[in-house]
């Protein structure tokens, strides 16, 4: 899979590349903030002046103002793409809201795996053509 493909994908999704070397090693991940997640999965919550939750729906559907805030609690975790595996990762969840992150990171691995393919049949177009 092309590095920087995938870098493409998912800063253009909300992402944020970070990376770092050390003596163990180099790091690079794709983080996604929870405004980012909160928007993908189709979480939209309205607020009172004093900040506290008015409104709250999931995916277009109303939920509780406290079940908004629960959602939005779990999304202060960390969200990333880990290019050391090639996987995405978040935190566990018991009220299975991790099952909407889930669903969009599929999506962006749909994309992902789309683009390389794309790429794989550029780069086997040039071989012919070279050969």
């Amino acid at each position: 899979m092309n590095e920087q493909i995938i870098i493409k994908i998912l800063v253009e999704a909300g992402g944020k590349l970070w990376q770092k070397q050390t003596e163990r090693g180099n790091y690079s991940r794709v983080y996604f903030n929870s405004d980012t997640i909160a928007e993908a999965i189709g979480l939209e919550i309205s607020r009172y002046h004093s900040g506290n939750i008015s409104g709250a729906s999931l995916d277009g559907d109303g939920i509780s103002n406290s079940e908004g805030g629960r959602i939005l609690s779990y999304l202060g975790g960390k969200f990333y793409f880990d290019f050391s595996d090639g996987q995405f990762h978040c935190p566990p969840s018991q009220r299975d809201y991790d099952s909407y992150v889930w669903q969009w990171f599929a999506i962006l691995r749909k994309k992902i795996n789309e683009a390389n393919t794309e790429d794989v049949e550029i780069e086997n177009r040039l071989m012919e053509i070279l050969a």
